[in-house]
């Protein structure tokens, strides 16, 4: 990122260009100064940040509604991936506002020839707009929402259903869009009511294992531990939050479980873990609530 930074500030000396690193409240104050309502508060024009690069840090759980452009200087082998980037931008806001989404894309024949993301992009795109009426991934589209389109969440075409259901990362995106659109009011408000740090237990027939959901520095993330293999996925930065949401799909009628004598001990680890993953202070978490999953 350094490199592209100082290539930036070359080419544009009167805008003020930074990279989107160091220690997690390094990179808050970047955002802040970045993207100042946002984040409800103001910031003077010689903190202000124009142009900020980063890598997928800040692809998931951070708004940036501020931002009028986002360059995605790399692609992601999943539309869903490049969904997630641009919904930083695409944020609700009090007032209308348009923003652009600029992808590098290598079309060279020497190149499409041996590696096939522009192919497969689109491919897996078009199964996704089928899905949820947005593939992420279309070089000519250019959608006027002031006109009136039946669109939104749709239902899937039955000649496409047999791909879209084999991919594991739409699979769970369908399944989280649908729990929200079928929640009711009293289900949400349920939901709210909850209190900070509760725990929950249930019963699975794949593994038992471990889900947390906390914050840190106001950012929602998302961790499971497979408690055979010891596999550790987590939203953002390693997968999608629905993916790991998926871990604890059940449904209403689903029984609790007794919570696991060792449970708290297993939070602990595993938030020790992200922790040292994505170098954290631990008395900068927010545990907002945990669920063990258990097979007996």
């Amino acid at each position: 990122m350094g490199e592209l930074v100082s290539r930036l500030s070359q080419d544009f000396p009167k805008m003020k260009i930074a990279a989107h690193e160091g220690n997690a409240k390094r990179k808050r104050e970047l955002r802040e100064r970045f993207a100042p309502s946002a984040h409800g508060i103001k910031v003077g024009k010689r903190k202000a940040i124009n142009v900020l690069v980063s890598t997928d840090s800040i692809s998931e759980g951070v708004d940036l509604q501020d931002a009028s452009t986002a360059i995605d200087y790399d692609l992601w082998w999943t539309p869903l991936k490049l969904q997630q980037r641009m919904g930083r931008l695409d944020r609700p806001t009090d007032q209308y506002r348009e923003f652009k989404i600029i992808r590098f894309v290598n079309l060279t024949p020497s190149f499409t020839s041996i590696v096939k993301m522009d192919e497969y992009l689109t491919a897996r795109s078009e199964m996704l707009k089928q899905l949820i009426a947005d593939g992420a991934y279309e070089k000519f589209e250019n959608r006027d929402w002031s006109e009136e389109h039946e669109e939104g969440i749709i239902l899937v075409e039955e000649d496409g259903y047999e791909s879209i259901s084999s991919s594991e990362e739409l699979t769970a995106t369908s399944f989280h869009i649908a729990d929200i659109a079928n929640a009711t009011s009293d289900d949400i408000q349920d939901a709210k009511d909850l209190p900070s740090n509760f725990v929950s237990s249930l019963r699975s027939d794949e593994a038992e294992g471990t889900f947390i959901l906390f914050k840190h520095h106001g950012i929602t993330h998302l961790a499971y531990k497979n408690g055979k293999t010891n596999e550790v996925v987590f939203s953002p930065l390693n997968t999608s939050s629905e993916n790991v949401l998926a871990k604890i799909r059940c449904k209403k009628s689903t029984p609790l479980q007794p919570l696991p004598s060792d449970h708290y001990e297993l939070v602990d680890g595993l938030l020790l873990e992200i922790c040292e993953l994505l170098d954290y202070e631990a008395d900068e978490i927010e545990l907002i609530f945990s669920v063990a999953i258990r097979t007996d």
